[in-house]
């Protein structure tokens, strides 16, 4: 987004934020490629996160603060969710 007469200048930073954008991209696109080979192959183990991983830890710790319904071991009924959901963080004090 951006306003609609952009100096010479932004349009060239709006060029470089895609190239760099397109590149990080495209390597996601391999690791997520071999992330999900990996997960498929028999000798795959789900398990703890490693301690390199805090950001996703804590990302998915936030989910469940405010999405409790995520943490039931039961999807609840279709057209539920949200009334399920507002009920747990009622339970939680939230």
């Amino acid at each position: 987004y951006g306003h609609p007469n952009p100096t010479p200048e932004e349009l060239e930073l709006r060029a470089l934020n895609i190239e760099l954008n397109n590149s990080v991209n495209d390597e996601d696109l391999v690791l997520c490629a071999r992330v999900q080979k990996g997960i498929r192959s028999h000798g795959y183990r789900p398990g703890p996160l490693a301690q390199a991983e805090a950001g996703v830890f804590w990302f998915h710790e936030m989910l469940r603060e405010y999405i409790p319904v995520i943490s039931l071991p039961d999807a609840p009924p279709a057209g539920s969710v949200a009334a399920e959901n507002a009920r747990l963080l009622e339970l939680a004090g939230n």
